[in-house]
């Protein structure tokens, strides 16, 4: 299934079609041409370009300037750029003395068309600046804005937007379109700031200032040992502070955000803004492992700010502890100390008999034993359970027990004993145990358990747990049996008292379970329970809360202490899912189903090779799709977040949870690179989602492309090509001829040469510019015809290579000719000429035949031959003038600024001058003398006659400068220079390979010749010979050069006649064991042909270096030093230079054969200053 014509021509300028130069419909506007008398002005359709005509007439008034240039303006013209009132009088009255009418003459000022593409320096905004031209300035051709923007390299530029803004501008009045947008970047996005989170509680305010007060009034000798950011922050200038343990996490840093990259106009990656990074410094026992701040010891976490910068160190810090404990039976007293470190408080005396007076016990204590238990802290770090009291036990007596209070005032409390008769119950103090003493005795009645347990319940005890009555009974009467008294005999079952601690499966919570003894069970003993607690390893324990929660349950009713919690830790959080965010532009709905219908009824038997996913998902099944550029970025995928880490109550790291995953599968063509996907083809981006997975294939994929153009004048078209990619349409000749069509042109169409272009196209991928329609053209109304036998230049500033390249070098801008050449034909017009036409099938009637007027003007000779024909001969090399009324040759070239991408390389027959420099990588060739007013960078000049360079070569090791007569300079630097005769250069010629078959000479005080090699027959006049540094510097003199490249030439060609008659030896041997004779007489007719010339070429060669011995004239004068390291040659003999020698003359000695100085005298700076 075809495309309508119409579609295919539209999608082919929907690509940047920007060749055609439709003209602009003038329809509606004011008139363009104004006269009066003998003058007429026509205006150019966009009024940019004014043009005079002009018939001197002395019949007539003639005209006034003012009166030309306010017709001008009433045609509309801009104004900018007209001539001068004064300006145009002069041509007028120039026009008038010569008697020579003015045609078409433009009467603004010349301005050459422009188009220049530019970025930021960001390359995220890209413009465009197209200037048109104006007057006899370089016309503005729409087909080369097309070619820099493809050039460009730009991406994403949007083709039918720019042919209808850049076609509205050539269109209308105005001259210049400035900063037109082309395209934008995405700019790369900045990133989240880091942020650090506080795992450490920080100490409120008061507790901060206490810890302060106490460090600095009671500061003890070593309590900053070791930490040597103390001098940076007193400990009254930390702003927070928090207790920690060894390995504590204190603190938490949030992951770097990179940022999100954006692309530049160029489709390349621009990396995101990194998120402005916690500066944070530690200092003592402090470290960063994973993105989180660990403590490396147990002490005193400090933070302190200063400019902007986060201070963190750990010091050992912790107040002394001390852990009173009274015996069950209350007869002894114990400690438990533990010395303080750093700025903590310390152990002393007074403090434990404060702490045991705060427990109620304010008699028997041995202050000698608490001053043991202290030394003993100071020197281990801790002492557990020293007796430090001790008092008489306490008296039983009759239904009453002594008991302490909180005030140590003695008061009756709930009852402790019942006794009755012969036996007595005596109750714990924490309710849960009850005792039994009971003496048997014949003369008292026996007791019953009913009576007992009754009792018991009125002291208070804990009724669960007590004995049955009938076992009570039982242990009752095996008393009385045995008759053994029962003392402190337990009436309740036996419980081990002890300590568990439980977490859950994640560590995130800990629990404490704590059970008392009871009745004979092992009790609970405070102590065990401190150990276990610090055995744990949990961190963040409140011990002061713990220790009061504990003694509260030791010293309550309650036998358990069930799932008491101990501490919480951090969860960790979960990350934040990955994005992905889409690059390239997706085809709207109706597009892609158009691409899938194509492909569908029109696919080439290769659309899919190498696309193994077709199978997984056909074309009809695809979701989204997007064209796109290789090396485009597809999709960006946004950093993938691992979660915030938590902490157990251990205090080690748990691992943030991950957020989840693009689930993204590449196919064929995409590669994912730093985070993006990036297409490794041009072609069709294809998107399709399977159970939540997202999967994208890069396909090739291009429709083909028909761009028609016309010729302004309608005598030709063409058509550039592009064949289609993959399910891409593709070529035919009916399509191409249905574009033409489309185009109106329908008159001339080659069918031929349309299927040789979309044969070529199918072979190459393109082609560009093919012409596949000619018209019959007449000569032109009332003139002969002009046949030209030159190529005349098309003006371009840019020539398109076969490949399809834009080449800026070589340019078309002016055509040259060389004397004698013939240039042009004027034929004589027919009598019978037939009607013409044009491509789009409109006639050409010719005209009444008139002779051509046509000013042949300077150095053009005219030869009629019998026909009447009139040839026009180059009388001199130079350039063709032709500008359709008037033909001459310019003996010489100039060019008003800098050779280099605005001319292109120059060749020319005969004179260059150039007003400005000539730029690295490119060349001037003439058959005349080239001068140049500034500069030479690395490039190459090349004359038959002279090279004049006014301020000097750079070279940069590529420069070549080459005459046939001379070569003068204001100074070379690593160049090569070659002339026939001399070489002149007023300064310092460094590290140059000159050659000349003249005299060398450098002027001025600063003619330093310093490294690098020379060759002057004539000899060399310099102010230094090499440099102080001992650069080797070479120099030869007093021998033809010429003929030294002759005897180079020469043994090379003899080399090559060696090889030669070696090769033909084989073949003899060869022919002679093969028996082949003519082979052998071939070969052997070969030998002696080599054998003959190599006979001339040696007798040549004797000659040459005969002559090349033959001495010249020559000296080598050095007006200021030679210093070492110069190396002097002639004839073979050198004289190598070992010490500086000042104001010296060299020359060879022919009678000795050797190089000989003598000082420079005033005879010598004569004749010097005379050459």
């Amino acid at each position: 299934m075809k495309a309508p014509p119409e579609q295919k021509h539209n999608t082919a300028a929907s690509n940047g079609g920007l060749g055609e130069e439709t003209p602009p419909n003038n329809g509606g506007r004011k008139q363009t041409t104004i006269g009066k008398g003998n003058w007429r002005l026509k205006a150019s359709v966009d009024r940019l370009t004014v043009t005079l005509n002009y018939d001197p007439n002395r019949d007539m008034a003639n005209p006034i300037a003012h009166e030309i240039l306010k017709a001008a303006r009433e045609l509309g013209v801009v104004k900018e750029g007209l001539f001068e009132a004064q300006k145009l009088d002069t041509i007028l009255r120039d026009a008038e003395s010569s008697g020579t009418p003015l045609k078409s003459y433009p009467i603004c000022e010349d301005v050459d068309s422009s188009i220049t593409v530019d970025t930021d320096d960001t390359k995220l905004n890209a413009t465009l600046k197209v200037r048109k031209g104006r007057g006899g300035g370089k016309p503005l051709v729409l087909k080369e804005v097309g070619v820099m923007l493809r050039a460009s390299g730009i991406k994403g530029l949007n083709y039918e937007k720019l042919k209808s803004d850049i076609l509205a501008f050539y269109r209308g009045t105005e001259i210049e379109l400035s900063d037109y947008e082309l395209a934008q970047g995405r700019p790369p996005e900045k990133g989240e700031d880091q942020k650090v989170s506080w795992d450490a509680e920080f100490l409120s305010d008061s507790a901060l200032q206490k810890v302060k007060d106490s460090a600095e009034h009671e500061q003890p000798v070593d309590a900053f040992d070791g930490i040597e950011s103390i001098d940076m922050c007193p400990m009254a200038e930390v702003q927070k502070a928090a207790f920690v343990k060894k390995g504590d996490i204190v603190a938490t840093l949030s992951p770097e955000d990179k940022g999100k990259p954006g692309v530049d106009v160029f489709g390349e990656r621009i990396e995101g803004i990194p998120g402005k990074k916690v500066d944070l410094e530690l200092h003592e026992n402090s470290v960063l492992k994973n993105a989180t701040v660990a403590s490396e010891i147990e002490g005193l976490f400090e933070l302190w700010k200063a400019e902007g910068r986060i201070h963190i160190r750990v010091r050992p810090h912790r107040d002394s502890e001390i852990i009173p404990n009274i015996a069950q039976d209350e007869i002894s007293a114990t400690v438990t100390l533990f010395q303080g470190l750093g700025t903590g408080s310390r152990l002393s005396v007074e403090d434990v008999r404060q702490a045991l007076i705060a427990q109620k016990v304010v008699s028997g204590i041995d202050l000698d034993a608490v001053g043991a238990a202290i030394k003993t802290a100071d020197s281990e770090g801790s002492a557990e359970n020293i007796v430090v009291a001790r008092w008489e036990e306490p008296i039983v007596g009759e239904g009453s027990r002594e008991t302490r209070d909180d005030g140590d005032q003695k008061r009756e409390q709930k009852q402790a004993t019942i006794s009755k008769g012969n036996w007595r119950l005596t109750l714990s103090d924490d309710r849960l145990t009850v005792v039994l003493d009971y003496a048997p005795n014949q003369d008292m009645a026996n007791p019953v358990a009913d009576e007992i347990l009754e009792s018991a319940g009125e002291l208070g005890v804990v009724k669960d747990g007590l004995f049955e009555a009938q076992k009570l009974d039982t242990v009752l009467r095996n008393a009385e049996s045995s008759g053994i008294p029962l003392k402190s005999y337990p009436i309740c079952e036996d419980i081990d008292g002890g300590v568990t601690i439980d977490t859950d499966e994640k560590d995130l919570k800990a629990t404490l379970n704590v059970r008392k003894g009871r009745g004979g069970g092992k009790p609970l003993v405070l102590k065990e329970v401190g150990v276990t607690l610090r055995a744990s390893g949990i961190k963040g324990l409140d011990f002061e809360k713990l220790k009061s929660d504990i003694l509260e349950f030791y010293r309550g009713t309650e036998i358990e202490l069930l799932e008491y919690e101990l501490a919480q830790g951090k969860p960790p959080e979960k990350g934040e899912d990955q994005e992905i965010s889409w690059d390239a532009k997706f085809l709207s709905d109706s597009e892609l189903q158009k691409v899938k219908d194509e492909a569908a009824y029109e696919q080439p038997v290769d659309a899919f090779d190498g696309i193994e996913s077709i199978d997984a998902c056909a074309m009809a099944e695809v979701q989204r799709a997007a064209v796109v550029t290789k090396e485009e970025i597809i999709a960006t995928l946004s950093s993938e977040d691992k979660g915030k880490p938590g902490l157990n109550v251990f205090g080690k790291i748990i691992e943030g949870i991950a957020g989840k995953k693009v689930d993204l599968e590449l196919h064929e063509n995409c590669v994912m690179k730093d985070g993006t996907v990036v297409s490794e083809i041009g072609g069709l981006f294809e998107l399709w989602e399977v159970e939540g997975s997202i999967h994208i294939r890069v396909r090739p994929h291009r429709d083909a492309e028909i761009i028609p153009s016309l010729a302004q004048d309608g005598m030709s078209a063409s058509v550039s090509l592009k064949q289609g990619l993959g399910t891409g349409s593709r070529l035919s000749a009916e399509d191409v001829r249905q574009a033409l069509i489309a185009k109106e042109v329908i008159r001339g169409i080659d069918l031929d040469m349309v299927g040789e272009a979309v044969r070529t196209a199918d072979a190459k991928g393109s082609v560009e510019n093919i012409v596949v329609a000619r018209g019959k053209a007449v000569p032109a109304a009332g003139e002969s015809s002009l046949r030209f036998h030159v190529n005349l230049a098309s003006g371009k500033g840019v020539t398109i290579k076969e490949s399809g390249r834009a080449d800026f070098k070589n340019q078309d801008r002016f055509t040259s000719v060389n004397a004698g050449d013939l240039i042009a034909e004027l034929v004589t017009p027919e009598t019978i000429r037939e009607d013409g036409w044009d491509v789009k099938g409109n006639s050409i009637v010719p005209e009444e035949a008139k002779n051509l007027n046509l000013e042949i003007g300077e150095n053009i000779n005219q030869e009629t031959d019998k026909s009447g024909t009139v040839k026009l001969i180059a009388a001199m090399p130079g350039e063709l003038s032709y500008d359709g009324k008037s033909m001459s040759v310019i003996g010489v070239h100039v060019v008003k600024g800098d050779v280099g991408a605005s001319t292109g390389n120059i060749r020319f027959s005969g004179p260059v001058n150039i007003v400005g420099n000539v730029l690295q990588g490119f060349f001037v060739m003439a058959t005349g003398t080239v001068k140049v007013a500034q500069a030479v960078d690395s490039a190459l000049l090349a004359s038959e006659k002279s090279v004049h360079i006014q301020q000097g070569i750079k070279g940069g090791g590529k420069a070549a400068i080459r005459a046939r007569e001379d070569i003068t300079a204001a100074f070379a630097e690593r160049a090569t220079l070659m002339s026939v005769k001399n070489i002149t250069i007023q300064n310092s010629c460094l590290q140059c390979q000159v050659k000349c078959n003249g005299r060398l000479a450098l002027k001025t005080e600063k003619g330093h010749l310093v490294g690098g090699q020379a060759k002057a027959r004539e000899g060399v006049t310099v102010q230094n010979l090499g440099s102080k540094s001992g650069v080797k510097t070479l120099l030869s003199f007093g021998q033809d050069n010429l003929i030294g490249d002759k005897i180079e030439l020469e043994e090379k060609e003899l080399e090559g006649l060696k090889n030669a008659a070696i090769q033909t030896e084989s073949r003899i041997r060869v022919a002679e064991k093969e028996h082949d004779p003519d082979e052998l007489r071939s070969h052997r007719a070969k030998k002696l042909q080599i054998l003959k010339m190599t006979e001339r070429r040696t007798e040549r060669l004797f000659w040459l270096r005969e002559k090349f011995e033959q001495h010249c004239k020559a000296e080598v004068e050095i007006r200021g030093t030679a210093f070492p390291g110069a190396v002097l040659e002639s004839h073979g003999r050198t004289f190598e230079v070992i010490r500086a020698m000042s104001k010296v003359v060299f020359f060879f000695n022919e009678q000795k054969g050797i190089i000989e100085e003598r000082a420079l005298t005033k005879e010598d700076k004569k004749s010097e200053a005379e050459d």
